[in-house]
């Protein structure tokens, strides 16, 4: 095929609805190739499914009259991840979770290349309960802005209906908002000032400041009220950050009721209670008994630690945290080797030289299956790798 039968650059702007079929096509291959090769697909995270949609776009782009060479991985950390014809963008984001919910990119957007004009959300579910994949203008997947250490959007694939994105909440096109820049924080402002007054609101709105230069607002929520998949992001984040958790010390508690209030307006009146409570339980592997009287505290680790070791593998969730708040971090280094030893002295420490000798590395060798009471007692079930379903 030749070059200039190609869509030029200068006339993309003409070219909106074919790039959006050219990305229905890129989401329905990746889709069928995932039914057969649900297991390579499983392996991959949000860096390296940017890998197989450029590859993908690359090998359809001659379809729908795109140039291949025009297609491009944009530098880390930029904004979107993949770029074509310098004017549409892909951004691509994942999650383990079965869920078409996520948490999305800075509303600042300060490493955007201002040539790209019209960005797509690529989002990939990739859990073992589900492999699915969606494509959609990136301004209407968006349903509202939180506050972490900066604001960003919320990622709602689900959304069908008018007034249901960010952007008709607060009044204004997207391409209007991106532009305003230290004006931004006034608009967000004003729509959660608006959202605070609303009868139906059921959160308390922590903080709302007149200044640019700090976090606009976050609501203030109970740990108790968050759904699953939220609170077990919180947990296992307390985990990655503070392993002390794991050890004797009578404030352990402290800097993790701190950070989740401080960084993510998270109310938790019992935290005690979520990691510690309840003494002892047991542990079988593949339905056999092989520690028991363990505290509860390593117990409650079980279900969360598969998930930590993915957070130190993608950093992206932990290492805007972890350097201000973990104290067993000395250098700027995010390895999951380093928690890995804080664990294991904070569990050495509980243990206090018992004849457990339980390792979080041993642990790590298996995979968390349920817990039930038995005989009045938590049994948490793990699996070897070879056992599993």
């Amino acid at each position: 095929m030749e070059n200039d039968i190609f869509i030029t650059v200068e006339d993309s702007n003409r070219h909106y609805d074919d790039f959006m079929n050219f990305m229905k096509s890129t989401t329905d291959a990746l889709l069928a190739d995932s039914k057969n090769r649900r297991d390579y697909f499983l392996k991959r995270n949000g860096e390296k499914l940017e890998e197989d949609v450029l590859l993908c776009m690359r090998s359809k782009a001659k379809d729908f009259r795109f140039d291949p060479e025009l297609i491009q991985h944009t530098l880390p950390q930029h904004f979107p991840d993949i770029i074509s014809n310098n004017y549409f963008g892909v951004e691509v984001k994942t999650t383990r979770n079965n869920s078409w919910l996520s948490t999305g990119s800075s509303i600042v957007e300060s490493l955007r290349d201002e040539e790209i004009k019209k960005v797509f959300m690529f989002f990939g579910i990739l859990s073992k309960e589900n492999i699915d994949f969606r494509c959609k203008p990136y301004e209407q997947c968006l349903s509202d802005i939180h506050v972490t250490h900066s604001p960003r959007y919320s990622i709602n694939m689900d959304i069908q209906n008018e007034g249901e994105t960010i952007f008709d909440k607060m009044g204004i096109d997207y391409d209007a908002f991106r532009k305003m820049g230290n004006a931004q924080i006034d608009k967000v402002r004003e729509y959660y000032r608006k959202k605070c007054k609303s009868r139906n609101y059921k959160t308390m709105p922590w903080w709302i400041g007149d200044s640019n230069d700090i976090p606009v607002v976050s609501d203030l929520r109970l740990m108790s009220d968050l759904d699953a998949d939220t609170k077990d992001f919180y947990i296992s984040m307390c985990y990655a950050l503070f392993p002390e958790i794991l050890g004797k010390s009578q404030d352990k508690f402290r800097k993790p009721a701190l950070w989740l209030c401080s960084r993510h307006s998270v109310l938790c009146t019992n935290i005690r209670d979520l990691f510690s409570a309840g003494g002892t339980g047991n542990i079988y592997i593949d339905d056999e008994l092989r520690w028991s009287n363990v505290p509860k505290v390593i117990c409650n680790l079980l279900p969360y630690l598969r998930s930590i070791r993915q957070m130190y593998f993608e950093k992206e969730n932990i290492q805007s945290d972890i350097f201000g708040y973990a104290a067993y971090i000395e250098e700027d280094i995010v390895d999951f080797d380093i928690w890995l030893g804080a664990a294991n002295e904070a569990i050495k420490e509980t243990l206090d030289n018992d004849a457990l000798q339980l390792t979080v590395d041993e642990l790590l060798n298996f995979t968390f299956e349920y817990k039930i009471d038995k005989f009045n007692r938590k049994c948490y079930y793990l699996k070897t790798e070879s056992n599993l379903s």
